[in-house]
């Protein structure tokens, strides 16, 4: 309610060290197919560290439209769809955000209907969702696309047969999510190996689902009567894992991610350790130090487990202050260097043509700048903190979205930084600014 009175911005004076250790937030991409399985069950199902996230917070009010019952208990969320309402959304509500989509395998699966309007999130490119409807007409499904909403229908799924043109995420996390209550085998060909693939199959899996070879690119799965709820503990956010790392590679300091393991950004760790970042596994997590200014780096995105496209603007941001010219080369959405044209404010040399991004690192100088997308907005707040002198950030509901509490953990490792909140008073006689330390 509080965005209808007020854009915060962050007021940021860069150029200090990061020094410390941060406490990962619990993954987003994980929690949000997570949250489309209380569909599938009318039994409880239980989420013992659900972030704060505008995501996850547009996600579950959806559920709750759906007559979903959320029952909080300290850090843990009971989800109870046992009265499930087959309604269509708010449109505004489902346009906030992308992983609305996600509802539509178990809603088909579980009721056999489903009308949404058609989602909305990032503005990163076309992020198609024909895989998803072809995917679930193979379960047969039918589907009507309108200008501004879809109606998907089905007397039932029936197993079949099924290759992704392209190994998407969201449309493997669609087919698992549906596929796990159809009658018969289902066979996924070229699926998405990302970890929360796996995440996602395996707490189906402990709900009673039957699937093999999530991880792979071939999965398997055999259609149950009915699943049961459980009680699920989210991982860790990889790609926040991966975004305060390269804020320590491009401000310099040492950070340590407590309680994480390398293995899930493995191509990260190898690009920061050739530009001369250290990147060590320890006991108590995983440790990033930048002793001296970064070299420049080739970086193509794509599937799991190459380098991931949510970390390509974070890592636009730390090669922007590298010796050198770098490279980086994205390949799986064709629209995702908005934050290009706003780290060139900050001094920053790049050059964008179609997939291709040249960037010559450079001393950056503080700038006023406005996010466009999530990601954008972690590779501007890193461009900020390693750039001297004072930035002012705007557009944080982007950052909102996937990061909880990002400033007060920066802080906390010595980052120089403040909330702005614009505040428009109810007569519309005068602007005043509240500044939050």
């Amino acid at each position: 309610m509080a965005e209808n009175y007020y854009q915060e911005e962050l007021l940021i004076c860069g150029g200090k060290q990061l020094v410390g250790e941060i406490e990962l937030s619990a993954s987003k991409n994980a929690a949000l197919p997570l949250l489309a399985a209380v569909l599938l069950t009318d039994s409880p199902l239980a989420i013992e560290n659900l972030p704060e996230l505008r995501d996850v917070h547009s996600m579950c009010e959806v559920l709750r439209h759906y007559g979903v019952a959320i029952s909080p208990a300290g850090s843990t969320f009971t989800f109870a769809a046992d009265k499930l309402l087959c309604s269509c959304p708010p449109a505004p509500l489902m346009r906030s955000f992308r992983a609305g989509s996600l509802l539509l395998g178990p809603l088909l699966a579980r009721c056999g209907y489903a009308e949404l309007p058609l989602p909305g999130g990032c503005a990163i490119g076309r992020r198609p969702l024909d895989l998803h409807f072809s995917a679930l007409q193979a379960l047969g499904a039918q589907i009507e696309v309108a200008e501004e909403s879809i109606v998907a229908r089905a007397d039932g799924l029936s197993g079949a047969q099924i290759r992704l043109g392209y190994p998407s995420v969201g449309a493997t996390e669609n087919v698992l999510l549906a596929a796990v209550l159809a009658r018969g085998e289902t066979v996924l060909e070229n699926a998405a190996r990302e970890p929360e693939v796996v995440f996602l199959a395996e707490c189906l899996r402990a709900m009673g689902a039957e699937i093999e070879g999530a991880g792979e690119s071939r999965i398997r799965i055999c259609g149950v009567e009915r699943l049961d709820g459980g009680t699920f503990r989210l991982p860790p956010d990889r790609i926040e894992a991966g975004t305060w790392a390269c804020a320590a590679a491009a401000c310099g300091g040492e950070l340590l991610l407590r309680d994480y393991a390398a293995a899930e950004n493995a191509e990260l760790w190898r690009i920061l350790q050739q530009m001369g970042a250290e990147v060590r596994q320890q006991p108590r997590g995983l440790t990033i130090a930048a002793r001296r200014r970064l070299q420049a780096a080739e970086v193509t995105t794509g599937p799991y487990p190459a380098f991931p496209t949510d970390l390509q603007a974070p890592l636009m941001a730390a090669a922007a202050t590298a010796v050198g010219l770098s490279r980086i080369r994205e390949t799986v959405f064709e629209n995702r260097y908005h934050h290009a044209a706003q780290l060139q404010r900050l001094g920053a040399v790049i050059g964008v043509e179609e997939e291709l991004a040249v960037v010559v690192g450079m001393p950056l100088k503080g700038a006023v700048l406005q996010a466009q997308d999530l990601r954008g907005a972690a590779a501007l707040l890193i461009g900020a903190l390693a750039a001297q002198g004072e930035s002012r950030l705007g557009g944080l509901m982007h950052l909102r979205r996937g990061y909880e509490q990002p400033e007060q953990k920066l802080v906390r490792l010595g980052a120089d930084i403040r909330r702005i909140l614009p505040i428009k008073d109810e007569n519309n006689y005068r602007n005043r600014q509240i500044l939050m330390l």
